[in-house]
């Protein structure tokens, strides 16, 4: 497959353009959104280039190498994300000197497409200024403005324009439509607040709360990657409810809070269905009936509430599992504890270090994950996942194509 590459503009698109240059390492200061913006072009399978006029070498403010650190450090808070800039294409000369490489020429993009192999048609180049505009032009590049550098209002509609390159990034149309620059649709245009309604949001707050979202991304994306570790204890974790199913024993579900209705929305997708249409499969969840969790509660205490209802419900062969984020819910931990006495396959779906259910279920999953709100939304890929492998043990014939042909199990 060919490779495809962005080029970016560096002061205004990836740091903040200083009216007197930037000349150290000391001056410079990335934009919010900036380097994960590189990043998440990386993960959507660009290559980076970045073309730039640094007219302040051929002025003597700045020397090549302490350019080069420059961009060192830009570098590396890219690769803190994840990120890497392949070249960094600069033009040293003074604006008076005439040379063919100096924005709005189009040297530099012409031998970075030379030296690296692509079709500038097919490539967007990111720049926050008109001179950036008619280089990609004269060069046959698709120009992009972003408003955080020169340009701060949409002045030129001839170009697609967003608020930041984490924006671009974002919603880039080719990684959407896969066509070529010039058969693109505007799909993500700069948009404004009613500020007659709602005012002014602060560039300040809007700019902390991109660091935030994208911070909780990346924790994220590390949570749900550390899982990929743990495949075949999945695998196995998938096997025993089927077995549990092809035998007509059933799967019952708890946990507290978020992981209640975890619970709930994991047990109606086999009863129900996940994608295939198939037969309700028997599985229950702990957690919906309140006269019983509010009777136990009063009369027994809180941490009874599940533990009663496995001594009611549990079945040897059935699949008791546990949500508990801490690894550490009194309740959830009874429960598996009578489950296991009961002869009931336990599994546990936690986070952090595993907490005491770590060591009290036959098979736990760890999610490696301090925040609550990471752990449970791994808990619901990994319910997916659990759901995904019945679906395909019955259409492998493996699971009773009608309800009540395995008379043997534990509903006759």
């Amino acid at each position: 497959m060919t490779e495809r590459f962005v080029l970016l503009d560096r002061d205004g698109v990836l740091n903040v353009d200083r009216p007197d240059s930037v000349t150290s390492v000391a001056q410079l200061q990335l934009l919010p959104g900036a380097a994960q913006g590189v990043a998440l072009l990386n993960r959507k399978g660009y290559r980076v280039l970045v073309i730039t006029n640094q007219s302040v070498v051929g002025r003597g403010l700045l020397s090549p190498a302490d350019l080069g650190a420059i961009h060192t450090v830009i570098q590396t808070e890219v690769g803190a994300f994840g990120g890497h800039i392949d070249a960094f294409f600069v033009c040293p000369h003074d604006r008076h000197e005439g040379c063919a490489c100096r924005k709005p020429q189009p040297g530099l993009l012409l031998k970075a497409a030379q030296q690296y192999g692509f079709q500038l048609a097919h490539t967007d180049f990111v720049g926050d200024a008109s001179s950036d505009i008619e280089a990609a032009r004269r060069a046959g590049a698709e120009p992009v403005v972003v408003l955080t550098g020169k340009t701060k209002t949409p002045a030129d509609l001839s170009v697609r324009h967003y608020r930041s390159l984490y924006d671009y990034a974002q919603c880039q149309p080719a990684l959407i439509t896969g066509e070529p620059a010039w058969q693109r649709k505007e799909v993500h245009p700069t948009m404004t607040l009613d500020h007659s309604i709602h005012g002014a949001v602060p560039e300040e707050f809007t700019a902390a709360g991109l660091r935030t979202m994208q911070d909780r991304f990346e924790s994220h994306l590390s949570a749900v990657e550390n899982l990929r570790t743990q495949l075949p204890l999945l695998q196995t974790v998938a096997q025993a409810l089927v077995q549990c199913l092809q035998r007509g024993s059933k799967v019952l579900w708890m946990g507290n809070g978020g992981s209640a209705s975890d619970s709930q929305h994991l047990a109606a997708e086999l009863v129900g269905r996940f994608v295939l249409e198939r037969r309700g499969l028997a599985s229950v969840a702990l957690t919906t009936d309140t006269s019983i969790l509010t009777a136990v509660g009063n009369d027994y205490g809180f941490e009874e509430i599940f533990a009663r209802q496995i001594e009611a419900l549990c079945q040897p062969g059935d699949v008791v599992i546990g949500l508990s984020t801490s690894g550490n819910s009194p309740n959830v931990l009874r429960a598996l504890q009578r489950a296991r006495q009961l002869g009931a396959v336990t599994v546990g779906l936690t986070g952090g270090s595993g907490g005491a259910m770590a060591t009290q279920c036959d098979h736990c999953v760890i999610v490696a994950a301090d925040s609550t709100a990471r752990v449970q939304e791994c808990h619901i890929l990994i319910g997916h996942l659990l759901c995904e492998q019945v679906d395909a043990a019955y259409t492998a014939g493996l699971l009773a194509q009608e309800a009540g042909a395995n008379p043997g199990g534990s509903g006759a």
